[in-house]
């Protein structure tokens, strides 16, 4: 469903998405200590904190691509939470358009690192792409309203430093894609 952005945030639009990362790569950074620098009660919050990490990684790819597509079509975004078909819409969207290829070039840049969080398949007992999480909601809440989203199970067995290494890598390398898309559609809107 098309929403209609408020032409006067569309600074917020491409910046507060960058804040949800920024979050995100601080918990990886901060992985390993993260139990006496925030104080967290858990007696497992290391690998609990990949909840948070990859929530606000999911919500920050999601904003963004709302975002761009906003600035792009001068206003229109797609309300849904669904990273697929976001990004699926703005690459349609925009056929015919001066940024078409940006679009294509980013669907096709990103979109194998994306759909392992979609998919679920960034985590080691997820083996297929049989259960995606369309509401971008399974690190949000303990229970999904998206019952055939994926399910996080028994994360202690396999979250450790690499493992956050690996994800931290994952979110550097979509920022960037992201970031160099926003200024090539902001160059075209000049």
């Amino acid at each position: 469903m098309p929403r209609t952005a408020d032409s006067s945030k569309f600074y917020e639009w491409t910046v507060i998405c960058d804040s949800y990362f920024a979050m995100s790569l601080l918990g990886c950074d901060h992985f390993e200590h993260i139990f006496e620098d925030t104080g967290a009660r858990s007696k497992h919050s290391s690998y609990e904190f990949l909840y948070p990490i990859i929530f606000n990684f999911k919500h920050g790819l999601e904003l963004y691509i709302k975002g761009l597509g906003a600035v792009d079509s001068h206003g229109e975004y797609d309300g849904n939470h669904d990273l697929r078909k976001l990004l699926e819409e703005n690459v349609k969207k925009s056929i015919g358009t001066p940024t078409s290829q940006i679009w294509d070039t980013l669907k096709n840049n990103i979109w194998d690192t994306v759909s392992k969080y979609y998919y679920g398949t960034y985590l080691d007992n997820v083996d297929s792409n049989a259960h995606p999480d369309t509401k971008n909601e399974a690190e949000r809440y303990p229970e999904q309203t998206n019952r055939t989203c994926y399910k996080i199970e028994d994360i202690y067995k396999f979250v450790d430093n690499e493992f956050i290494l690996n994800v931290k890598s994952d979110i550097n390398t979509v920022k960037s894609f992201l970031e160099q898309a926003k200024r090539d559609i902001r160059e075209l809107n000049r």
